[in-house]
C-alpha cells in the first residue's frame, strides 16, 4: 500500500501543507520558537552576546517593511549562522522547517495525541513507520466505516473490534 504526500499530511498533521515556504518564512518561524523558549527577544538578544534592546530580531519577527522601500526585514544567511553558533545549534537549522512536535513544544501540547504520535514516529525506522501508517490508515478506514453504520439511535451503538494483522 501507498500514499500520497497530501494523504500523509492529512493523517500526520490534521492538516495538509500546501506549499513550501520561503527561508525567510522559516527562519522567522525558527525566531519566534528562540524567542518563546528564552521568554522574550531581549533575553534572545542577550542568549545572543547583543544589547538586549538591539530591534534587528524584533523587525524580523514582526516583519516590519524597511523604510523607504517595499520589502519586509528579512533575516540573512550570515545573521542565521551567527545565531546557530552563539546557540550551539546545529548550522542550518534556521533554515529547516519546525517539524510538528517542534511547534507544539508546550507543556499543553504534550497531552496532545497527535504531538505524541508524531515525536513517535520521528524516532522510529523507515520500515516501522510504514507499518504504523498502515496501521492508521486502516484505523480511519474502519472508524469512517462504523461511522456510516451507526444506527439512529446512538445508545444501540457498539463500537466494532477487529484485530488488525499486517502484511509483511
Amino acid at each position: 500500500m501507498s500514499i500520497t504526500i497530501c494523504e500523509f499530511a492529512k493523517l500526520t498533521f490534521g492538516a495538509v501543507i500546501s506549499r513550501m515556504q520561503p527561508v525567510s518564512e522559516t527562519r522567522r518561524s525558527r525566531l519566534n520558537m528562540l524567542a518563546k523558549t528564552h521568554g522574550s527577544v531581549a533575553a534572545l538578544n542577550s542568549a545572543i552576546g547583543w544589547p538586549r534592546t538591539d530591534p534587528k530580531l524584533t523587525q524580523i519577527r514582526n516583519a516590519n517593511t524597511r523604510a523607504g522601500r517595499a520589502n519586509s526585514y528579512n533575516m540573512g544567511d550570515a545573521m542565521a549562522r551567527e545565531i546557530e553558533q552563539a546557540l550551539n545549534l546545529p548550522t542550518g537549522w534556521m533554515d529547516t522547517p519546525p517539524t510538528y512536535a517542534e511547534l507544539h513544544n508546550t507543556p499543553e501540547d504534550q497531552h496532545d495525541p497527535r504531538v505524541l504520535a508524531h515525536k513517535v514516529m520521528e524516532d522510529m525506522p523507515a520500515d516501522k513507520v510504514r507499518m504504523a501508517l498502515k496501521l492508521l490508515l486502516h484505523l480511519r478506514n474502519q472508524t469512517n466505516t462504523a461511522a456510516q453504520q451507526r444506527p439512529a439511535n446512538q445508545a444501540e451503538w457498539i463500537s466494532p473490534c477487529t484485530v488488525y494483522t499486517p502484511e509483511y
